[in-house]
């Protein structure tokens, strides 16, 4: 670099059409440039120590940023379309890149944005539309995009429809060992491959860091849905070329089944999400359907561990189902095998409650 690459980056900071604004870990605002004072209204004197907060507008809800921040903290980035608040009171919308530096023991150091105002682009509707129904990195619908078109897939529920929710199995380790690039990578190669599988009347969408959801509008029966599951799982069979590096995954798929014109969305999603949890158990099938049953019990357990007032207890009614399931062995027993048995169950429960 030459000697002054110091002062040629200041002037590119200080002349750059487009807005720049930093903060410190903390979140408060240290720097702006002459292009942020323009399109806001505000000098850095008035945003000195404050939180970028100071900006907004009100129009993004918790969703909205708790997404941003998601990306931020595992991506080391976040792009797209924000409504911000001018000095003047004036709500505009950016187009608005925010990005992490990180110290050497991986901690945010400073968080800095570079924005411009776009309310006067040809093609604002266009960016406006497709960053509230399309994934950045992706380029999959986002969870807004698949909701709409599951709530229609509902009201048109003619046989049934299926929700697969999809993880990549300690996707986690990619971004600590190779870097989150790494972690983009392998996020575009899935829905690269998904969309070569699946077919055009299946909708699939990126809704977290390392999680698909997959809607399948009409189903026959649960082969179908296997099948199409199947497929999915199949897609980590092929290693992921990550740079000069070559990596294998898993997947875990979670299923939900509904025939109710008057489900919920979004407890749909969450029923496929919980079944998803049980397949990451699976190590061999990775596939698993929601049963209400066993996710009752599964909440009945916590809540009794969490010596809530529920009655029967969990435990109570897994003794009572084994008490009356050894009876009905004990009784098709001959009277050699009975005593046999008795014997070994007794002996058994001696040296468990030592």
């Amino acid at each position: 670099m030459p000697k002054n690459y110091q002062y040629l980056a200041s002037l590119v900071f200080q002349y750059n059409q487009n807005a720049i604004l930093i903060a410190n870990a903390r979140h408060q605002i240290i720097l702006v440039n002459s292009a942020f004072t323009k399109i806001t209204g505000y000098s850095l004197e008035e945003v000195l120590g404050k939180d970028p907060k100071i900006l907004s507008s009100g129009q993004q809800d918790r969703t909205f940023y708790k997404n941003l921040w998601f990306a931020l903290m595992h991506h080391g980035y976040w792009q797209g379309t924000i409504w911000n608040r001018r000095k003047d009171g004036e709500v505009f919308p950016e187009w608005q890149t925010i990005h992490v530096i990180r110290d050497k023991e991986g901690k945010p150091k400073n968080y800095f944005a570079i924005f411009s105002d776009i309310s006067d682009s040809k093609i604002l509707a266009e960016q406006l539309q497709r960053a509230k129904n399309y994934d950045a990195l992706t380029g999959l619908p986002n969870k807004n995009l698949f909701i709409d078109r599951l709530t229609v897939a509902i009201k048109n529920i003619d046989m049934g429809l299926a929700v697969l929710f999809l993880n990549i199995d300690r996707f986690k380790k990619i971004n600590d060992v190779y870097g989150m690039p790494a972690g983009d990578i392998v996020l575009k190669m899935v829905a690269k491959r998904a969309e070569a599988i699946l077919p055009s009347d299946v909708t699939i969408a990126h809704i977290t860091g390392d999680s698909y959801v997959i809607l399948l509008p009409v189903v026959k029966d649960n082969l179908a849905i296997i099948s199409i599951a199947k497929k999915l799982i199949n897609l980590f069979k092929e290693s992921f070329q990550i740079n000069e590096k070559v990596v294998n995954l898993t997947a875990s798929v979670g299923v939900t089944v509904c025939s109710d014109k008057m489900a919920n969305p979004d407890e749909l999603i969450k029923q496929a999400d919980q079944a998803m949890e049980l397949a990451k158990k699976d190590n061999v099938k990775k596939i698993a359907f929601f049963d209400a049953s066993i996710m009752s019990a599964i909440s009945l357990a916590v809540f009794s561990s969490n010596k809530c007032a529920l009655e029967p207890c969990l435990a109570t009614k897994i003794k009572r189902i084994m008490i009356k399931t050894t009876a009905r062995i004990i009784n098709t027993m001959s009277p050699i095998t009975r005593f046999a048995f008795l014997f070994f169950i007794i002996f058994y429960f001696y040296l468990w409650k030592r």
